[in-house]
């Protein structure tokens, strides 16, 4: 399977090989799990917990939780925020 990455020209609008048009996927929040210890989410609306347990993300109009230990914000911008700390489970919220 071959996923279109162009953003322009002949590949703009084009649907990758999952049948998703690659403008609708781009317009989510992205959220990398580097194993346990890291995540890097790009597009979230912000932090709105954060409690020596867990973190409280807001992404995609719903809250998402890392639970864990030695929760640490990394970075925190409006195009990336980076989380570390040992993350036992995680959940989303509507």
């Amino acid at each position: 399977m071959k996923l279109n990455t162009g953003r322009h020209g002949e590949n703009a609008g084009k649907e990758t090989g999952l049948g998703i048009v690659r403008e609708a996927l781009c317009s989510y929040p992205q959220i990398e799990l580097n194993g346990n210890v890291s995540a890097v989410i790009n597009g979230s609306a912000g932090i709105c917990e954060f409690e020596e347990d867990h973190i409280g993300v807001v992404v995609g109009g719903m809250l998402m939780r890392l639970y864990g230990e030695s929760i640490e914000i990394v970075s925190l911008g409006p195009a990336q925020t980076v989380i570390t700390g040992r993350f036992d489970s995680l959940s989303f919220d509507s």
